[in-house]
């Protein structure tokens, strides 16, 4: 794995040599597509439905981190963060049903 620290650079113009470099990387690639349909799936959830209840939803990102950390990098789970998920989803669910 590259180590992406600005230590050792002599000058200002390695530095951002090295920052506009990091643009071309496969993974800064993907993830600025991720974000950029991050926002746009947020402008249409918030054309569709009140703040008060899409906004609660962006929680559900802490369980899908935990989950995919644990599958793509066997990061393990303690029983404080089944129970921090678990709150979680009980949370947005309870939110969810106070449809108008």
């Amino acid at each position: 794995m590259k180590n992406y620290s600005f230590e050792g650079f002599d000058n200002i113009f390695e530095k951002f040599h090295f920052a506009f470099g990091l643009l071309l990387n496969p993974y800064i690639l993907v993830s600025i597509l991720f974000t950029l349909l991050s926002g746009l799936s947020w402008i249409i959830a918030m054309s569709k439905f009140d703040i008060s209840y899409a906004y609660p939803f962006t929680a559900l990102g802490f369980v899908f981190i935990l989950f995919f950390s644990n599958v793509l990098f066997n990061e393990s789970i303690s029983i404080y963060k089944y129970i921090g998920v678990t709150c979680i989803v009980i949370g947005v669910f309870i939110i969810s049903r106070d449809i108008k």
